[in-house]
């Protein structure tokens, strides 16, 4: 089982360590504590990215199961009336002021809990899975 910090930090680059030991100067201080720190702070840190992952996936996952065969921007639609307030925070992200689509993470958890899109009335739409 991963880490929470190799979880954390996963999705970032597969190549972390190596990126940091030839680029240290291009990473500012909190960042570089961020990758290589133990503080409490780090820890809190990626406590709260670990559950906002974790409630991403659930609350995607159960909006495409409320809606049936969707399209991605339909799922976003249902996604978006949820009080949950890790999507919200998300939904809160601008582009490109941070670096952050709600669309974006709809598919990948979507491709990652095995859906396969399908073409129907020249759209792409996705079966909700498990």
């Amino acid at each position: 089982m991963q880490s929470k910090a190799e979880i954390s930090v996963a999705h970032r680059s597969h190549d972390m360590n190596k990126i940091l030991k030839a680029n240290e100067t291009l990473i500012n201080k909190y960042e570089l504590e961020m990758y290589t720190g133990i503080s409490a702070d780090s820890e809190a840190f990626i406590d709260f990215f670990c559950t906002y992952y974790k409630e991403m996936k659930k609350e995607i996952l159960a909006a495409h199961r409320r809606i049936g065969r969707a399209t991605i921007g339909e799922i976003v639609k249902e996604l978006l009336k949820s009080d949950n307030k890790y999507i919200k925070f998300k939904a809160s992200l601008k582009w490109p002021e941070l670096p952050s689509w709600l669309d974006a993470a709809v598919a990948v958890v979507l491709r990652d809990a095995g859906a396969v899109p399908i073409e129907a009335d020249g759209k792409i739409v996705i079966a909700p899975v498990g």
